[in-house]
């Protein structure tokens, strides 16, 4: 691992290089993969552009970033300025593999690509999956590792999107409202019980000395339960709507 691990950071050193005249563009591309972000393009989707489409990308967001937060605090691995050689030219309180932004700009990204008929928002949303992903190795947050298996996780929850996505929501359509309510508040819960388990199993892991006054407060599951809450509220209010048209 150490051998990857400085291969990557003379990869960022290389691309530091250009700091910091690029700095500016590389925060922008990574605020691009930011949840705040999200929270404002989404919405965006949902009430202008495509209802159904707009839930799909928020599941798929959930969904994706629960996977991303659960792999971090099972693999417990350090960012490259925690380790040294690198610009902190960013901070981040949270485990490196795999990089959120890089999983989550896959899935998404990825999937309005999918249902789009246009190129060219196809080959934006390529360029722009690609740069968010630079920019945290830009930034010193990321090693290359840790961006290549976000792309690879976003790929997988992506496949699993094209191909299920309009299954599954036929599915649950079929079921009453109290039945739907009921799969979001088990599914939530379900969401909790695996950032609980995952915490114990790690517990008697502890971080290296070298690193471990950077992570203080990565093994907190608090997002793991807002992302519980956020899928609950998500399916319960698009049930409740969709009663209520």
């Amino acid at each position: 691992m150490e051998a990857i691990q400085q291969l990557s950071i003379s990869l960022i050193q290389a691309l530091q290089t250009l700091s910091p005249s690029f700095d500016g563009v590389m925060n922008f591309f990574s605020f691009l993969g930011e949840i705040e972000f999200y929270l404002f393009i989404i919405p965006f989707i949902y009430w202008v552009i495509d209802r159904r489409l707009g839930i799909q990308a928020l599941l798929i967001l959930i969904t994706i970033d629960l996977v991303s937060t659960s792999f971090k605090l099972l693999f417990h691995q350090p960012r490259p300025y925690w380790i040294g050689g690198v610009k902190e030219l960013s901070e981040e309180a949270t485990y490196g593999i795999p990089s959120a932004h890089a999983s989550d700009s896959f899935a998404v990204g990825g999937y309005l690509a999918y249902r789009s008929k246009q190129t060219w928002f196809r080959l934006a949303m390529i360029i722009i999956i690609f740069f968010i992903g630079l920019s945290r190795l830009y930034l010193g947050v990321h090693f290359l590792h840790d961006v290549l298996f976000g792309w690879l996780i976003g790929a997988v929850v992506l496949w699993i999107a094209a191909l299920r996505s309009n299954r599954i929501a036929r599915l649950v359509r079929s079921k009453t409202l109290s039945a739907q309510i009921a799969i979001g508040f088990v599914v939530s819960g379900v969401v909790i019980l695996l950032g609980i388990l995952i915490r114990s199993i790690i517990s008697g892991a502890l971080d290296p000395a070298s690193w471990s006054s950077f992570s203080t407060d990565a093994r907190s599951i608090t997002h793991t339960f807002t992302l519980a809450g956020a899928l609950f509220g998500a399916i319960t209010g698009y049930a409740l709507m969709r009663s209520q048209a």
